[in-house]
């Protein structure tokens, strides 16, 4: 009993000097305290619906990867469905333990301990944003007494129309990422991937999405503020489990999907209005023919409108990457960080040059 209590006062004294040193050192207490949350947060990820990697997603993805298996494989792996075939095909070796995928599992575990920071900021101003305009609106308009009514209709209606606005930004960031040149490079971190897992979702560098980001605040916090003004506060959308139910569809039905390398196909009817996984396997090809094509994140409607939409009329064999024949320009976490910061500066110095001569 005495050797007990002495062992819960020695680590009672523990406690109490890791606390005293943390309060000598903000600065310590400030990092121990965000890579504390941020680690909780990461292994959260699983039970979480708002991440594609939620449990429910990925069984989603084995259910969808089975009825692509059945659909566009199974001939090619005999008549008889095996199961342990199928698992061979799902989750080969050889893709998720791929060095590219090694480094995709990297980078989505440094990305969350920095992404978190700019997240909250991207928050913050969103709704600074959605205060000045409703503002304006009350002066220009009148202040309304009376919100419009809120029903199961205009329930569905909101979350489609919220769900569009932001995706036509998603669509807008990625447009400019591939045109831009200086933006180039940072994207470019996503696109060199050589193998495709769910979890590529993740590969992307800290800045992916920096130049967009005045764009997609504007847009969405303008729609917000709109619908504010309109319904006296912050109008009801149709949820699943309290989570926005377009998103919650689409990581069912094949987001995880996107990123692997499991064909699927919507059809040459529906893949004019969502882009199937096939439409953003195609994407990461290395084809010249691919290039460019298929940027929507949900909605195939804003590729449509602009030329950029490309819909396979069947499955066809892919490549993904860069270059095929060039080694990997991101091999280590360092150079996936640096090496575009690199050519970022490089390609503005010689600008200058030329500018200057």
């Amino acid at each position: 009993m005495d050797k007990l209590v002495k062992e819960f006062l020695l680590t009672e004294q523990i406690v109490e000097q890791i606390k005293q040193f943390l309060q000598d050192f903000p600065l310590v207490y400030w990092f121990a305290r965000n890579f504390y949350y941020n680690l909780l947060a990461l292994l959260k990820f699983p039970v979480n619906p708002n991440h594609r990697l939620y449990y429910g997603y990925l069984i989603a993805f084995v259910v969808m990867s089975a009825i692509g298996y059945l659909y566009f494989y199974h001939t090619e792996h005999g008549r008889r469905f095996s199961f342990r075939k199928f698992l061979e095909f799902c989750f080969p070796k050889s893709i998720y333990l791929h060095p590219s995928a090694v480094m995709d599992y990297k980078l989505f575990i440094a990305n969350h301990f920095i992404g978190v920071q700019a997240f909250l900021a991207m928050f913050s101003i969103e709704i600074v944003v959605i205060d000045m305009v409703n503002h304006q609106l009350n002066q220009w308009l009148g202040p309304r007494t009376e919100g419009l009514p809120q029903t199961w209709w205009t329930m569905t209606i909101l979350v489609i129309l919220v769900t569009m606005v932001k995706d036509f930004g998603q669509f807008i960031d990625h447009v400019m990422e591939h045109y831009i040149a200086v933006l180039w490079p940072i994207h470019m971190v996503h696109h060199s991937a050589e193998v495709l897992t769910p979890v590529t979702t993740y590969r992307t560098h800290p800045l992916s999405g920096a130049a967009s980001f005045p764009i997609q605040v504007v847009l969405n916090a303008s729609v917000q503020s709109v619908l504010f003004y309109l319904f006296l506060g912050d109008p009801a959308l149709l949820t699943i489990a309290g989570y926005n139910a377009v998103e919650v569809f689409f990581n069912v039905f094949g987001s995880n999907l996107r990123h692997s390398h499991v064909w699927f196909s919507f059809g040459p009817v529906l893949s004019r209005v969502f882009i199937s996984p096939a439409q953003h396997q195609i994407h990461h090809s290395v084809d010249p023919k691919h290039w460019n094509k298929n940027f929507g994140v949900t909605f195939a409607l804003w590729d449509w409108m602009f030329g950029t939409l490309y819909i396979p009329k069947e499955r066809e064999d892919l490549v993904f990457g860069i270059n095929p024949n060039a080694p990997q320009p991101h091999p280590t976490l360092f150079k996936a960080y640096l090496a575009p910061l690199q050519e970022i500066v490089l390609m503005m110095s010689f600008h200058r040059r030329r500018l200057s001569a």
